[in-house]
């Protein structure tokens, strides 16, 4: 992956988490503790299990970027960084 795909990625992953911040109250009230698939700032879908997530996220985009993000009042940011797999 080159610095551009890298940028692009990154840019993808904190415009989700942006988005995210915006709507987790809301998807606490019903879907609290579990992780949500995001990509182009929509949830995607909703798992119990973040390698759930991560696995239809490959499936679905492929090299595309995407982000995961546990339903939580104070969610963990990861950057591009829980993307790339090097957490």
């Amino acid at each position: 992956m080159d610095a551009k795909e890298i940028k692009a990625h990154e840019r993808e992953v904190d415009e989700n988490f942006e988005y995210f911040q915006a709507i987790v109250k809301e998807l606490e009230k019903t879907d609290a503790g579990r992780i949500a698939l995001l990509k182009d700032k929509n949830v995607i879908d909703i798992f119990d299990d973040v390698t759930d997530a991560l696995r239809v996220g490959r499936e679905k985009f492929g090299e595309q970027p995407y982000s995961v993000q546990e339903i939580a009042s104070e969610p963990a940011y990861f950057g591009v960084a829980s993307y790339l797999g090097l957490n």
